[in-house]
């Protein structure tokens, strides 16, 4: 839970705002989400297991949602979904952000994700 309330801290995650969850998983991080920005808000979850990416479909019961199943690495499986989201949350670690992430957003777009070090966390 207090990764959760980190990155979100960290993303300043308000009513209205419109947020991509990469590594969506089970869709828990994506209901806090949807709690936070309100039925204004809109939230993004992707998650490349189709069994997790169906159970954050199930899980997840809010409008202002859309849980995908998609590669979180590779924008092309997600891009479509986030033309007017303008804060990233990850939830797996990377090395560093993809130069891929940074042609599919829109600049000036906000991403918290956990860094790997040297191998370290």
């Amino acid at each position: 839970m207090h990764a959760y309330a980190r990155a979100h801290g960290l993303l300043a995650v308000g009513p209205g705002d419109r947020v991509l969850d990469l590594g969506g998983g089970t869709g828990y991080g994506a209901a806090l989400l949807a709690a936070q920005v309100g039925p204004t808000g809109a939230v993004v979850s992707v998650e490349i297991d189709p069994a997790l990416s169906a159970r954050a479909r199930a899980n997840v019961d809010a409008p202002q949602v859309t849980c995908i199943e998609g590669d979180a690495l590779d924008p092309a499986t997600w891009q479509a979904h986030v033309a007017a989201l303008r804060k990233v949350v990850v939830g797996f670690a990377l090395e560093s952000l993809p130069s891929s992430w940074l042609a599919a957003l829109t600049p000036g777009t906000i991403v918290v994700a956990p860094l790997r070090v040297g191998g370290q966390l």
